[in-house]
């Protein structure tokens, strides 16, 4: 393997933790609106 396709490997894991990561914490936001709304 080159150090390119390594790089590629690694952006590619990034973006998808991120996405990941992006989807969890909103998930708790859309849950107190929710809430907030329902009150």
């Amino acid at each position: 393997m080159t150090a390119l396709t390594l790089t590629v490997l690694l952006a590619g894991v990034s973006l998808a933790y991120a996405s990941l990561s992006r989807r969890k914490a909103l998930q708790p936001a859309r849950i107190a609106r929710r809430i907030y709304r329902e009150r």
